[in-house]
């Protein structure tokens, strides 16, 4: 059977499970785990891992998710139907981090989140708070918007306080920032989405940039905008949204930030205008 590079070899011995890692190329694994037994096939990630076999005299696939850093704990396991292959089980490695695993790569310094407040770890998410500073459009000292074009004098950067919040008018529309810094491993990737509390008062945190790439560092910049027909106040400080995060089946080969990607935010600490117009003066333009 062919396994993917950084393969995992298990096998039941009387001390338990074993683990051994093979870098690349082809590996017969027999092994024996949860009852189930025969040739396997291997997806390594980091720390956990994914194997995929079948059951002595069984045609349906089976996979389990091993934490090798506990000698072989068996995590999880997904049983397919008959007639399915390796291929079907490629979804179910791109999983959501748990309150657990969160905690687990914050400890490990995975994730990065600085400063973690208190309280902030969710079920499968963590909560983010509003920074002191909006980016705030000034629309008399343009006609338009010239994506083209450096529209850097288009803001105004605005601090706000803790004991005076901002107001957020309807049809407004500002730039804000995490309290936090992020960081994103090469094997993971965010996900930033608003608060429900938020959400039904008409508060909408971004319009399209919820994606957070691996490898980004810095504070993540805040699309507000007001739907409702009454202003919204927003504090320094508040919980503003909550960032998810999902693994991916390898670890990144480019993270964002890399030469030769043309990333644009890296390293932002505060609301940060549109770079678009750069796409324009470049050759190779970036996704962003």
């Amino acid at each position: 059977v062919e396994c993917e590079a950084h393969a995992v070899f298990l096998r039941r011995a009387a001390s338990g499970v074993s683990v051994w890692r093979a870098s690349f190329g082809h590996v017969n694994t027999a092994y024996a785990l949860d009852g189930m037994g025969g040739v396997c096939y291997c997806q390594g990630g980091n720390f956990r891992e994914y194997v995929i076999g079948r059951r002595a005299g069984d045609s349906r696939l089976r996979m389990s998710l091993i934490d090798c850093s506990e000698g072989g704990r068996l995590i999880q396991s997904y049983q397919a139907s008959t007639g399915s292959t390796h291929e079907d089980f490629r979804g179910r490695t791109r999983m959501v981090l748990s309150d657990r695993t969160i905690k687990e790569e914050i400890a490990k310094g995975g994730i990065v989140i600085d400063p973690l407040g208190d309280g902030c770890i969710q079920p499968a998410s963590v909560d983010l708070r509003l920074g002191s500073q909006m980016l705030v459009f000034r629309n008399s000292r343009r006609p338009y918007i010239d994506v083209g074009e450096d529209m850097t004098d288009l803001t105004e950067m605005i601090e706000t306080r803790r004991d005076a919040p901002f107001i957020l008018h309807p049809g407004q529309f500002v730039l804000g920032s995490t309290l936090e810094r992020i960081e994103i491993p090469s094997h993971l990737v965010a996900r930033l989405e608003g608060k429900s509390s938020l959400g039904r008062v008409g508060l909408l945190i971004h319009s399209t940039a919820g994606y957070v790439d691996p490898g980004w560092n810095g504070h993540l910049t805040l699309e507000l905008s007001n739907v409702a027909n009454l202003p919204v106040t927003l504090y320094y400080g508040m919980k503003i949204g909550q960032i998810s995060f999902l693994r991916l089946t390898t670890p990144a080969e480019q993270l964002y930030g890399a030469p030769g990607l043309g990333s644009k935010y890296q390293g932002q600490s505060a609301p940060t205008p549109s770079r678009m117009y750069r796409d324009f003066q470049s050759k190779n333009p970036s996704s962003d």
